[in-house]
C-alpha cells in the first residue's frame, strides 16, 4: 500500500519567545501560516520487513506496536536551513501519513503531542493552518481562515540556524 502526503512550508507572522523553561527549551508565542510551498512525503508498506530509516516513523511504529516497514521518499522543495520548517513538516507528513496507513485513528492533537518529540514546530504542522502557538510548540490554536495572501518568500544564499539564535538571547536584559 502507498500514500502521500503535501508538507506545507510554515511562516512565522509573529514570534516572541518569553523566557526559558527550566530544561532550556524557548516558551514560544508564535502566529503561524502554511503557505503553497510544500515538500510531497511518499510513504509506502513493506510488508514482510521491519526496515524503516526515518526516525519519525520508528519511533511512531514501536509506540504503537507496527509489525511491517515502510520505504518513504520525499520531493524536496522547501529550502533547508530557511526557517520554513521543512524538516519538521516532512516529519508532520510522515506522522499523517503514517496515522491513515497504519490506521491508528490518533486525532491532530495526539499526532502533534508525539511530533513535539521531533521538534517544536512539528505540532503546527501536524495542523498546517493558520494558528496561534503557545508552551513549547505543543499548544496549537487553531484560528480561522485568514483572507487570502500574496506573499513573497525569498531566502538569502546564507543560512542561520534558528537553535544559534535563540542561544544569544539574554532573557535578563530583556525584562
Amino acid at each position: 500500500m502507498e500514500i502521500s502526503e503535501k508538507a506545507p512550508a510554515k511562516l512565522n507572522f509573529s514570534l516572541d519567545t518569553p523566557f526559558r523553561h527550566q530544561n532550556g527549551e524557548p516558551e514560544w508565542k508564535m502566529v503561524m501560516i502554511a503557505v503553497d510551498l510544500a515538500d510531497y512525503v511518499h510513504i509506502q508498506t513493506l510488508p514482510n520487513s521491519h526496515k524503516i530509516t526515518v526516525s519519525t516513523a520508528k519511533m511512531l511504529r514501536d509506540k504503537y506496536q507496527i509489525n511491517e516497514g515502510v520505504a518513504i521518499s520525499i520531493d524536496k522543495n522547501i529550502p533547508v536551513a530557511a526557517g520554513m520548517g521543512g524538516g519538521s513538516s516532512d516529519a508532520a507528513a510522515v506522522l499523517r501519513g503514517l496515522n491513515k496507513l497504519w490506521q491508528l485513528g490518533l486525532s491532530r492533537k495526539e499526532l502533534a503531542k508525539i511530533g513535539l518529540e521531533i521538534d517544536s514546530d512539528v505540532p503546527f504542522c501536524i495542523y498546517s493552518e493558520p494558528a496561534f502557538v503557545t508552551g513549547k510548540g505543543e499548544i496549537v490554536i487553531p484560528i480561522g481562515p485568514l483572507p487570502p495572501l500574496k506573499l513573497i518568500i525569498a531566502k538569502p544564499r546564507d543560512s542561520v540556524s534558528t537553535p544559534s539564535i535563540l542561544r544569544k538571547i539574554d532573557y535578563d536584559k530583556i525584562k
